[in-house]
């Protein structure tokens, strides 16, 4: 049986935005490692520590669609389309220098698109359960931020950070709450992140 210790900031919100702002959406940068090595990273948009680790392959596209369907669905903000934003993303990257701090890249992508704001996420880890939904060997662990960012003055309108991986009932007694919600199971990591992910989302800004 399971429960979790987590780690998730709530985004703060700034005023102003009426919806009809441009967004360029770039696609979730992995900063893990598939190969399952472990170390200490920085958010390169905030500076936040997060423990890397193992990363699936797939993880940036499930939160890149599942985002993309979000923004869509409540119509908020003209989006530029992914397509769109992957390959600004690929040619303002690629004349980057290290001098050039990733916060100023994505400012950078933002104006080469024409655009009043620029979402961008980081992957740190996203370790699949090895096991079932009630005996595991190593339980799902996931840790993701992402970051909405004016490219007028770079400043941080919202953002969101999420970091966990999932514990039993008897090593964490202080998620009772969050171990029956989800029906004392062990779950995946896709799982755990999208469950994470619409809870970030319910103070994402707009009209």
């Amino acid at each position: 049986m399971s429960a979790s210790t987590s780690s998730a900031k709530l985004p703060e919100t700034k005023p102003g935005l009426s919806g009809t702002e441009k967004l360029l959406v770039l696609p979730f940068k992995i900063l893990g490692k598939q190969n399952g090595e472990t170390g200490i990273i920085r958010s390169p948009a905030c500076g936040t520590a997060f423990a890397t680790g193992q990363v699936s392959p797939a993880a940036g596209q499930l939160l890149t669609d599942h985002l993309l369907s979000f923004l869509h669905d409540n119509r908020r903000f003209k989006i530029i389309s992914i397509h769109q934003a992957i390959t600004v993303q690929s040619e303002s990257f690629s004349t980057a220098t290290h001098l050039i701090a990733e916060h100023q890249e994505l400012i950078s992508a933002g104006r080469a698109a024409k655009t009043d704001l620029v979402l961008a996420g980081y992957v740190f880890r996203f370790k699949q359960r090895i096991g079932t939904p009630y005996s595991v060997e190593s339980p799902a662990s996931v840790a993701f931020g992402i970051h909405l960012i004016s490219v007028a003055d770079g400043s941080s309108i919202w953002y969101g950070h999420y970091d966990e991986t999932q514990q039993s009932l008897s090593e964490n007694l202080f998620r009772l709450r969050l171990f029956f919600k989800r029906k004392l199971k062990w779950i995946t990591a896709e799982e755990m992140a999208i469950s994470a992910f619409d809870e970030l989302l319910e103070t994402f800004p707009g009209p």
